[in-house]
């Protein structure tokens, strides 16, 4: 699986803020795939999967497409469910961007798409300008003009995983390999507690989704991949 656009070669190790800022300064469009700032699995992984997405339809290599974790590097540790469920998807935290490597100001033709929230906060009001994307499943928040150009998917179901899943079900199914939907199911399953009634978190379209995706990789267990998820969420031997 690949995370960015193959025309954009991150290394592994952390790229600093101006080395990546000056590398997409090179591109003439550049995508900012982000989520919202607790930054959760399902932050994490809608963004992640929504960018690989994505650059199934870049118009040329000249598009950059990049999922970018809305928190300081140093805060990453912190989200041990991420840390848990990512390199068992084969995905390495070394090769994500976080928020503080990276000047969103500075790069020329930006366009983002918000995932897991639908308004940027408070203190992220000036990047609403160049939101062209909406997915979400939360309380819309929004109140755009009739004649701006904002696709939105919103739906209350129970994790915006589900929504992002859906869509590359739906266009792209040839990029659901095994490890991807590993990682769409686990954050999926976290997010409704195992798709548990008593819990209430799940809806038709999040059983309908995890349906779909467990066809494409039926030797995943379901039941395993949400306790390892669980247990490392509230883990908190690392946690300062």
């Amino acid at each position: 699986m690949t995370l960015f656009n193959a025309t954009v070669n991150f290394s592994s190790k952390t790229v600093a803020s101006f080395a990546l800022t000056q590398t997409l300064s090179s591109f003439s469009k550049v995508h900012v795939v982000i989520g919202n700032e607790a930054c959760d699995l399902d932050s994490t992984v809608s963004a992640i999967s929504h960018a690989y997405n994505l650059s199934q339809d870049a118009q040329s290599s000249d598009e950059a497409i990049i999922p970018v974790l809305n928190i300081p590097r140093e805060e990453l540790p912190l989200r041990t469910e991420t840390s848990h469920l990512l390199p068992r998807c084969n995905i390495q935290l070394t090769d994500l961007v976080c928020r503080d490597e990276i000047d969103l100001k500075s790069i020329p033709n930006l366009t983002i798409t918000l995932v897991d929230h639908n308004v940027p906060t408070e203190n992220d009001t000036w990047l609403d300008q160049y939101v062209v994307e909406v997915i979400d499943h939360h309380v819309n928040s929004r109140h755009d003009d009739e004649d701006r150009a904002i696709s939105i998917t919103r739906e209350l179901v129970g994790s915006c995983s589900t929504l992002v899943a859906k869509q590359i079900l739906d266009k792209h199914l040839e990029i659901l390999d095994h490890q991807l939907v590993k990682l769409l199911l686990g954050t999926i399953m976290l997010d409704t507690l195992n798709m548990s009634e008593a819990a209430g978190k799940a809806t038709p379209t999040d059983e309908d989704i995890v349906k779909r995706l467990g066809n494409l990789s039926p030797r995943i267990n379901l039941q395993e991949l949400f306790d390892g998820a669980q247990a490392a969420k509230f883990d908190i031997s690392g946690k300062k």
